[in-house]
């Protein structure tokens, strides 16, 4: 029905269209029609005064060679009548052709416009048909589009449908889960009763057995007391640092010649640490091996080969007993084998990107992380899993634990800011303190009083933990840190701080006088990634990029 409406009303427009331009044609040259039929009259006129004229000439030549003079008055009375209608002729004849030519370029110029009104009917009629067929597209597109109107519709109500129908199971889902959740609760109550009073139980029978062997222990002392002389035994502090092997440092070397050099791993080292006795030597780099080396008086030997991580590590740390090794990789995790029998005893994956720090506690069961994903993670090695996380804002790229409470950590980060946590909170309470530029490394001394952070502005600084600021700066002329994980260290004795550079230099400062005590530049030639004393400060070790690690000594 649209359709043959639209053809009559198209039909209709068209016939308007063509009697208003045959209207116009019929006007436009009914007077140049008119014009034509006038000038021609004149033409015809003209022409017939010209031949009355040239005969009344001949008249005129004929009777002045035979008529009389009386006759040749009246004759000559004629002529000038004659004469003066010819010359009233002539000029009409110049007007007539003055207007004849006023006509004639009025005919050119209604041709002229006849023909540029037929180039527009043309035109219309051009865009009359692409617009038409416009239209005919048009109205495929409008039936095309309904179509799939009506298919959407029915997908949206059968996408309601199931979003209802999905929504009650969820409502009945979680009724479920939180009467779930309400019975979890109660049990974990119940449990955790059990558990207290399981520990209460363990703990009597403990001072009990304590308490009895305490009564032997004395009973056996009075009895070896009668017959000998007194033996004074050790203290229980002393008793375990005898077992633990700790070593004491009475001063720390300042090094000055390497003695001992070696290639340590198949592809770039970025950390190296040594065990509390100063008996093991840990590396770890790129080609995701964590190497175990026997330490001698005149170097070190291979020792075992730790494998496990499937990405570069970056940082290695010992348990205060030196029975645990802990790594942090670049994939996202963290590890921790057993340094007797060298298995995996925990694997950490909670980080989403490289894990660049970690650190054992004093708590025995509590390690701590840092991560570029922003986030510090404490794990706790009884349950295996993240106990807290503390977001950071900021890619961590090393931290330290305060050895004094292990509640307090220190972390480096991107944000050009070292942050203080105390863990003893239950809020995230950071006291952030801004350096210059980028943290590469935190190392707490001085009884964690004061904290060395290397920057990547190539400036050591030392920051006063109690007092939140900057005490002193330690730069040198070359030095150039070659990593956002490049480590500096300080002295067992708190004598002496050193840091690496990209050039393979290390240089060594005094604490006490903030002056640059030494430069070692003749055994490295790439980045020196990490440096360490040896627990008993005799030794001094660096390891470079390429593999290798010199050890120093002040002979």
């Amino acid at each position: 029905m649209c359709d043959v409406q639209s053809k009559s009303s198209d039909g209709k427009w068209k016939e308007s269209i063509y009697s208003q331009l045959s209207s116009r044609d019929s006007k436009a040259s009914g007077a140049v029609c008119q014009l034509i039929q006038q000038l021609n009259g004149l033409m015809e006129r003209c022409e017939a005064l010209r031949l009355e004229n040239a005969h009344l000439m001949l008249q005129r030549r004929v009777g002045s060679s035979d008529g009389a003079d009386g006759a040749l008055d009246s004759q000559a009375a004629v002529i000038q009548n004659l004469e003066q209608k010819v010359y009233k002729l002539q000029e009409e004849l110049t007007s007539m052709h003055r207007a004849k030519s006023e006509n004639a370029d009025q005919l050119v110029i209604a041709t002229n416009l006849i023909q540029e009104r037929e180039r527009e009917i043309l035109e219309k009629n051009n865009r009359i048909s692409d617009l038409e067929s416009e239209v005919m597209l048009l109205r495929e597109s409008f039936i095309q589009k309904s179509e799939e109107i009506e298919h959407l519709t029915s997908l949206n109500n059968l996408v309601r449908d199931e979003y209802n129908t999905l929504n009650m199971t969820y409502e009945a889902l979680n009724s479920k889960f939180i009467k779930l959740k309400d019975e979890n609760i109660q049990l974990l109550q119940r449990w955790i009763e059990y558990k207290s009073k399981d520990a209460e139980r363990l703990n009597r029978e403990n001072e009990e057995q304590l308490k009895a062997r305490q009564e032997k222990v004395a009973e056996s002392i009075r009895e070896a007391t009668e017959d000998f002389n007194v033996v004074v035994l050790p203290s229980e502090p002393e008793k375990q640092a005898l077992a633990m092997g700790t070593v004491t440092c009475p001063y720390s070397i300042l090094p000055t010649a390497c003695f001992f050099k070696k290639e340590v791993h198949d592809s770039d080292v970025h950390a190296l640490c040594l065990s509390h006795n100063g008996r093991v030597l840990a590396t770890g780099g790129e080609d995701r091996k964590l190497k175990l080396w026997n330490m001698r008086r005149d170097g070190f030997s291979p020792g075992n080969t730790l494998t496990g991580c499937n990405g570069g590590i970056n940082s290695i740390t010992f348990s205060s007993d030196d029975s645990l090794i802990m790594a942090a990789s670049s994939d996202s995790a963290a590890r921790i084998w057993s340094v007797s029998d060298l298995r995996i005893r925990h694997t950490f994956t909670g980080h989403s990107a490289k894990v660049m720090a970690c650190q054992f506690t004093s708590d025995v069961n509590k390690v701590v992380t840092g991560s570029s994903d922003r986030t510090i993670k404490i794990w706790d090695l009884r349950s295996k899993a993240c106990s807290r996380t503390v977001f950071v804002g900021s890619s961590c790229y090393d931290l330290c634990v305060c050895e004094a409470t292990s509640m307090q950590i220190l972390s480096g980060h991107h944000d050009r800011k070292v942050r203080l946590y105390d863990l003893r909170t239950n809020c995230d309470n950071e006291i952030a303190v801004d350096v210059v530029d980028r943290v590469t490394s935190v190392s707490s001394f001085h009884n964690n009083n004061y904290c060395l952070v290397s920057c990547r502005d190539d400036v050591l600084r030392v920051l006063d933990v109690r007092m939140r600021s900057v005490i002193y700066e330690l730069t040198a002329e070359g030095l150039h840190l070659g990593s956002d994980t490049a480590r500096a260290c300080v002295s067992p004795d708190d004598t002496y701080v050193a840091v690496g550079s990209a050039d393979g230099a290390v240089y060594v400062w005094s604490v006490d006088t903030s002056a640059l005590a030494t430069t070692l530049s003749k055994e490295h030639v790439s980045c020196v990634m990490a440096c360490s004393w040896t627990p008993d400060g005799q030794f001094f070790m660096s390891a470079e990029r390429s593999k290798q690690l010199a050890l120093w000594s002040n002979i």
